[in-house]
């Protein structure tokens, strides 16, 4: 018999899904962003989880449903013509390297640690998007693959360590720093986010695991349900968001993702 709290549990974890999904397909990050500071949020105020814990368990199942979202995104890109220059599959091979390694460090790491980093990350990207205004097409891209071995190797490690995947790390970079237009780098940060997604996870699957999850269906700390109901919601919504890129203007969808950024990041230090 399912309870009113999985019950609830469910409810919010689909509409996050949903949520998270939209934001991939159209700007290539938003899950692990929304999901972490949710599921946490879950184990450790409704089933009383040990912090520690509930942060890694967040961040393993994140970077699990990041997974098929972005394989959607992915294939919605190259259904719309869209494909991954060779400077893309090196960041995104990089970016496995990186995950791999950011996942064995954060398996080890306690929340008082997690929690900050993740914050930290969130709302300074909130900081840098809102400065850098609307991003424009530019016909003079960055070319160095070295540059993008390490961008792709260090966003990885950060990546990894906070359960993101990614997107929200790399998108500014690259449109910003390196000046890739918008939708080839939605596209070559959703394959980053596959790379990563799988490099971060394997540390968390093959070394975690506790016996506070016992109520739960896990591999070492991923949450095996809670991921099926988020990881669904999220492919199905992330073909949607890829939809919207292409047929509106995204300025508001942007603009509501930062908001959404400072908000989740404030929350999850207890500020608001």
């Amino acid at each position: 018999m399912i309870s009113d709290t999985e019950i609830l549990s469910y409810i919010i974890l689909l509409i996050s899904g949903v949520t998270a999904g939209i934001f991939s397909g159209v700007i290539g990050m938003g899950g692990g962003t929304i999901l972490v500071p949710v599921q946490y949020n879950l184990l450790f105020n409704i089933y009383s989880v040990h912090p520690d814990i509930a942060m890694r368990t967040a961040i393993a199942t994140s970077l699990a449903v990041t997974l098929p979202t972005a394989i959607s995104s992915t294939y919605g890109h190259f259904r719309h013509g869209i494909k991954v220059p060779k400077i893309g599959i090196v960041t995104s091979i990089c970016g496995f390297a990186g995950g791999v390694f950011g996942g064995i460090i954060s398996s080890h790491l306690a929340f008082s640690i997690l929690a900050p980093l993740f914050a930290f990350v969130m709302f300074a990207m909130a900081v840098i998007m809102i400065k850098s205004g609307p991003p424009i097409d530019s016909n003079q891209s960055r070319t160095e693959i070295y540059l993008y071995a390490l961008i792709g190797f260090s966003v990885g490690i950060l990546s990894a360590m906070i359960g993101i995947g990614g997107g929200v790390i790399l998108a500014p970079l690259l449109i910003i720093f390196c000046k890739i237009p918008l939708k080839i780098s939605s596209a070559i940060t959703s394959l980053f986010v596959i790379g990563v997604s799988i490099g971060g996870l394997l540390p968390y699957t093959l070394m975690g695991g506790n016996r506070l999850l016992n109520q739960f269906i896990t591999i070492g700390y991923l949450n095996v349900t809670w991921w099926i109901i988020i990881a669904v919601s999220s492919v199905i919504f992330a073909r949607v968001g890829v939809l919207i890129l292409y047929r509106f203007n995204t300025k508001y969808v942007r603009y509501l993702f930062i908001l959404l950024l400072m908000y989740l990041s404030l929350n999850l230090l207890g500020i608001i």
